[in-house]
């Protein structure tokens, strides 16, 4: 909300008082670009499964995916049977 809530401000006060910037176009266009952004970036930070897939698709982060360890389908038949 906070990522749309100057540009959408922008909008409404151009389309009232009818003032054309460019320059202010293009920061109300980077600052909803930036929403996208944001959101990935929250995505990753709260939520593990997220972070733990990511470790595995990065192939140059050996030290993170050591750290990490995502259970197998033997650890899962372990525990059931257990």
């Amino acid at each position: 909300m906070i990522a749309y809530l100057f540009p959408m401000f922008y909008v409404f006060s151009t389309w009232t008082f009818d003032i054309l910037s460019q320059t202010c176009n293009n920061l109300v266009f980077i600052c909803i670009a930036l929403h996208g952004l944001l959101s990935t970036l929250t995505m990753i930070a709260v939520h593990k499964p997220y972070r733990e897939t990511l470790k595995l698709l990065m192939p140059t982060c050996e030290k993170i995916r050591k750290r990490s360890k995502v259970s197998g389908v033997k650890d899962l038949q372990l525990s059931a049977i257990v």
